[in-house]
């Protein structure tokens, strides 16, 4: 530990309940990311949410009839959990640091994705998850939950400095 840091090595840069609604919201702009991206990479928001949920849920009658909320409140708590995880580990480190662990977060969340999806998806699902839209909207994910670290760092005061004791 550098003794003059102003931060606190083992100090949370968001608390747990803000790492949820950061997740909730950064999996709701990867959805709009796709959309968007729809155009250039082919990839529907839609059947990437069914597909997804197709996997995990059981086809019963529930998912037949509701196929878009059950797979949206999956995807919704996949989020959520992920923007819990960043928060409990994320401590509080200068801007340049936070931004980078954000696209490093966004980074692994795409490689375990196309590694889970190599091992136990169907390969429609397989492929989307390949594709460049998904990877640009997992970056931007990470990206998006290092945004709401340097906000919520930057409305906290400073710690103080560490003295050294001779």
């Amino acid at each position: 530990m550098v003794s003059d840091s102003p931060y606190r090595t083992r100090e949370p840069v968001l608390t747990p309940a803000w790492g949820i609604v950061a997740g909730l919201a950064g999996s709701l702009l990867m959805l709009l990311v796709i959309v968007l991206l729809r155009p250039i990479s082919g990839l529907s928001a839609q059947d990437l949410l069914i597909r997804a949920g197709q996997v995990v849920i059981p086809r019963g009658p529930a998912f037949q009839s509701h196929p878009h909320l059950l797979a949206g409140g999956l995807y919704a708590s996949i989020g959520a959990m992920l923007g819990l995880l960043y928060a409990v580990s994320q401590e509080r480190i200068p801007v340049r640091g936070l931004v980078a662990v954000g696209i490093f977060f966004g980074f692994v969340i795409w490689a375990v994705s196309r590694v889970l999806a190599s091992l136990f998806f169907e390969p429609i699902l397989r492929s989307a998850l390949r594709s460049s839209a998904w990877f640009v909207a997992c970056v931007l994910y990470g990206v998006f939950l290092a945004g709401c670290a340097v906000w919520s760092n930057s409305r906290r005061p400073k710690s103080s400095a560490a003295i050294p004791i001779d």
